[in-house]
């Protein structure tokens, strides 16, 4: 599975510093500016590229940083050779530094006062800001020698644009997707409103993004959402019917980070393994797999312990892509337990979610940011706030209860996938930006918001 579920084992092509690939004579050239790649738990971004690819655009990707996992999804081994990683040399970063000095000293102060001015108040954040500008003064001229240069996250990869933006004149986009917009970002209004257009992953976002920066750029800020695959995550025809020997199982894909509520996710299958033992079933008829691994990972095992949830629960690490779909679509639920932390930082839309529901397996989410977007409660899967163990203790036990009423919200899960979050589709939507942007041509207007959709609580 995409979009932070999985990695394909195997050796990888990794990029290294300085790295170019030859271009596509006649296609047009974007360059892709991400934080860190590869990175297992944005290979969207990585789908996404490989899209515009067949749509006969020549893509790179500049990563700010590499990272040290070891195994790849194919999607990201595909894109390794066109991958470029920013120079960490004092020598080269100050040397693009003074270049610009000379050519452009006024442009040059006013982005130096612009971040000192909006970052001084934090300074490991206006340290990161700094590093990132530099590579903007780096990068500057061969960003302005494409044809579009679009940065997903409107933190440091959106800021490496504007700065070349500043200098050059280019023209960039951004795609805003969860925490770059949910934690502190003091220069989002500078990243995203002088950019040609902006796309962020959901109608909840859109309104957070308007609060945030203004209504002057809501004829530039898109609906664009995360997509997945739907020709190849489909539903599978095996028997579901609960039996001898055969436990209840719930899958959940996610990093081990705190807003994905892990914790709150155990605490809640130890009230639903207290009530199956307590029915006579044993806790050898229920079952939780983990698939994921991240920081937390020593905390999630404690609680495991502390609960008394060893014979329940499988943690199972990061497999690969065709495992774990296998697994998901095996489940008889899934479930993301996201939270909203105390500083703010929560879901987007998770990719993991989407692809579960295209395989046609029952949903238990939470109410937070876009989520009720995709996951309509009682219709599309059930919702439950957040933070809350016992409502989603009672959501599981609902579909353990109802497996026919569970099926029905699947089968209405699946159409509303392949209605609003097929790759295919949003991708075209995004090319379609850029080709406007390339070809001087207006903007499409906005999609008006879905009006099914509701607000995501938040904190």
């Amino acid at each position: 599975m995409s979009g932070g579920s999985s990695t394909d084992n195997g050796a990888a092509s990794t990029p290294v510093e300085g790295q170019v690939s030859v271009r596509v004579e006649g296609s047009p050239r974007i360059l892709y500016l991400v934080s860190r790649f590869p990175k297992t738990t944005e290979t969207f971004i990585v789908n996404e590229a490989l899209g515009m690819v067949e749509r006969g655009f020549d893509v790179h990707i500049r990563s700010l940083s590499g990272t040290d996992e070891t195994t790849l999804h194919s999607a990201a081994r595909a894109m390794a050779p066109n991958v470029e990683l920013a120079s960490r040399r004092p020598g080269r970063l100050l040397g693009s530094l003074l270049r610009w000095a000379w050519r452009a000293p006024r442009r040059s102060a006013r982005i130096w006062a612009r971040v000192l001015v909006t970052h001084w108040r934090s300074p490991g954040l206006l340290l990161r800001t700094a590093y990132a500008t530099l590579v903007g003064f780096d990068w500057a001229d061969e960003l302005a020698a494409a044809d579009h240069v679009h940065a997903h996250w409107a933190t440091y990869p959106a800021h490496i644009a504007w700065v070349a933006h500043r200098l050059t004149g280019l023209r960039y986009s951004v795609t805003a997707h969860a925490h770059d917009i949910q934690l502190s970002n003091p220069m989002m209004a500078d990243k995203l409103g002088e950019a040609a257009f902006t796309v962020t992953i959901s109608d909840h976002n859109r309104r957070v993004l308007l609060e945030r920066v203004g209504p002057s750029f809501a004829d530039r800020l898109h609906v664009v959402r995360c997509g997945v695959d739907t020709a190849g995550f489909r539903p599978s025809d095996r028997d579901r019917t609960l039996g001898e020997g055969r436990p209840f199982t719930v899958v959940s894909v996610a990093s081990f980070l705190a807003y994905k509520g892990h914790v709150v996710l155990l605490d809640a299958l130890a009230q639903v393994a207290a009530r199956t033992v307590d029915g006579g079933g044993g806790r050898d008829s229920l079952r939780l797999r983990l698939i994921g691994d991240g920081e937390l990972r020593p905390v999630i095992e404690a609680r495991i312990a502390q609960l008394g949830l060893e014979p329940v629960v499988e943690l199972l690490g990061w497999r690969g892509a065709d495992e774990v779909r296998n697994m998901v679509g095996a489940a008889d639920a899934f479930v993301l337990a996201s939270i909203v932390t105390a500083e703010g930082q929560t879901e987007g839309i998770p990719v993991a979610l989407m692809e579960a529901m295209a395989l046609g397996i029952p949903v238990i989410a939470t109410q937070v940011s876009g989520v009720p977007e995709l996951v309509i409660d009682g219709e599309t899967g059930i919702l439950v706030p957040h933070s809350d163990p016992a409502a989603l203790a009672r959501a599981v036990n609902a579909v353990i209860a109802d497996p026919v009423a569970a099926a029905a919200r699947a089968v209405a899960g699946r159409a509303r996938v392949e209605r609003m979050f097929d790759a295919e589709r949003n991708t075209d939507r995004l090319a379609e930006l850029f080709s406007a942007v390339i070809t001087g041509a207006a903007l499409p207007p906005p999609t008006a918001p879905e009006p099914t959709a509701t607000a995501g609580v938040q904190g």
